[in-house]
């Protein structure tokens, strides 16, 4: 969302999702125990490992799943725009392809970030 240039209000961490192998290299190469997921009716994750260095706390996610209320929905982002932030490139999910995830999640919190992303898209 923040990398996106929207008011993404408080940013408290920054989730990271990966397919596994690629999340089992930057857990080796980071030095990074896999941990359980937080137990979450919504949400849950194969692997999942949590890096606190930073300034802000980036979450590694693998296998990650959303419940839809019936079953279990595997999350398989497939778009990809590269940023840059600090020097360092970083890829994000399209616009419409992140306002997708929001609306699947259907949290409250969710409608105000759906609404900046279709701001977004539109100027």
């Amino acid at each position: 969302m923040a990398l996106h240039g929207g008011d993404a209000g408080e940013v408290r961490d920054v989730d990271v999702l990966l397919d596994r192998p690629d999340a089992e290299r930057v857990r080796a190469s980071l030095g990074l125990a896999a941990r359980d997921m937080p137990p979450h009716p919504l949400f849950r994750s194969g692997l999942f490992t949590r890096w606190t260095e930073p300034p802000l706390t980036v979450e590694f996610m693998a296998d990650f799943a959303v419940n839809d209320g019936t079953a279990w929905q595997a999350i398989a982002l497939s778009t990809r725009e590269e940023r840059m932030i600090g020097g360092q490139r970083v890829h994000v999910p399209a616009i419409d392809e992140l306002a997708a995830l929001f609306r699947r999640f259907d949290r409250p919190k969710d409608a105000p970030r759906i609404a900046a992303l279709a701001a977004i898209s539109a100027a």
